[in-house]
């Protein structure tokens, strides 16, 4: 899981079909949701993984701590459910209950979490050393827009997006990049609007400017671009990207997964600002593609 301070970390636990979903507040306390005190409504849902069967969670709690609200999309390996890999949203009230829900304090985290991305875990595959391999998958997330021309009136709007990742690993130079497009507007988990903004995403493309990976397969910081063909935005100084490998191998003993997040605000030239948050997983060809 990664809030917007870009920290990784296991906080997924999934046995049969319950899910339990934590995190550490900044008073360092464990906050939890499951499935099984906290069920809203439960899904089955198509996985992109072959051989995986796919269910959406949308989990809330509510108690002194605030409301937690969680959608989490779960795929796994319906023989062996340990091998489940988890996406999804914690949007987190703190010390807020409905029907009184404000943005004045709210945490909001990206999840992509699974085993064989544990680093604690002795991982079964070594890193390739030689060639390279294509990622591809989904890629959502929240995004922000505050329009220059009314940006003294405070308009801003607030929802989802949906996109496509695809990314190139080079284990001869032990480095990763690649690019996230074909946006598309997707319900966010807690979507706003602040008077008539009209925002089109569609043309936005972000690049994961290539990036050495550690010893682990881990990049934490990589620099982040963004593009549109007629707004020219400049991503701030802030924004990056960080991903990690699976340490299960495909049929070609590449890293079969991929995982990651990537946060890019923006500036365009008529002073309106924006931003994307998001998380991603890509499959390499040697796992999504049929033997």
């Amino acid at each position: 899981m990664q809030d917007q301070e870009h920290s990784i970390e296991r906080n997924t636990e999934f046995q049969a079909s319950r899910i339990r979903v934590f995190i550490q507040n900044d008073e360092d306390r464990e906050l939890s949701v499951n499935s099984t005190e906290d069920l809203v409504v439960s899904e089955s849902e198509e996985s992109p993984i072959p051989d995986h069967i796919a269910r959406r969670w949308h989990l809330s709690k509510v108690d002194s701590d605030g409301t937690s609200i969680v959608i989490a999309l779960v795929s796994w390996d319906e023989n062996n459910p340990t091998d489940y890999l988890m996406a999804g949203w914690w949007a987190q009230f703190n010390g807020q209950q409905p029907p009184n829900l404000t943005y004045s304090s709210l945490d909001e985290y990206a999840i992509v979490d699974g085993p064989e991305f544990d680093t604690q875990i002795t991982p079964e595959l070594t890193m390739p050393t030689e060639g390279t391999a294509s990622y591809i998958g989904p890629a959502g997330g929240i995004y922000w827009y505050v329009p220059g021309e009314t940006s003294e009136e405070g308009y801003a709007k607030v929802d989802g997006w949906e996109a496509r990742i695809e990314m190139e690993a080079n284990f001869d130079s032990g480095t990763l990049g690649g690019r996230i497009d074909s946006f598309r507007d997707f319900e966010a988990l807690v979507a706003a609007s602040y008077g008539e903004v009209q925002f089109d995403i569609k043309d936005y493309e972000i690049r994961l400017i290539q990036a050495r990976y550690d010893e682990k397969g881990i990049i934490e910081d990589g620099i982040v671009e963004i593009l549109h063909p007629s707004t020219h935005p400049v991503a701030s100084p802030e924004s990056s990207w960080q991903a990690f490998f699976s340490n299960l191998p495909d049929r070609e003993n590449n890293p079969r997964l991929l995982g990651g997040f990537a946060e890019a605000s923006f500036t365009e030239e008529d002073g309106s600002e924006g931003g994307f948050f998001g998380n991603f997983v890509g499959l390499s060809e040697g796992f999504r593609m049929p033997e």
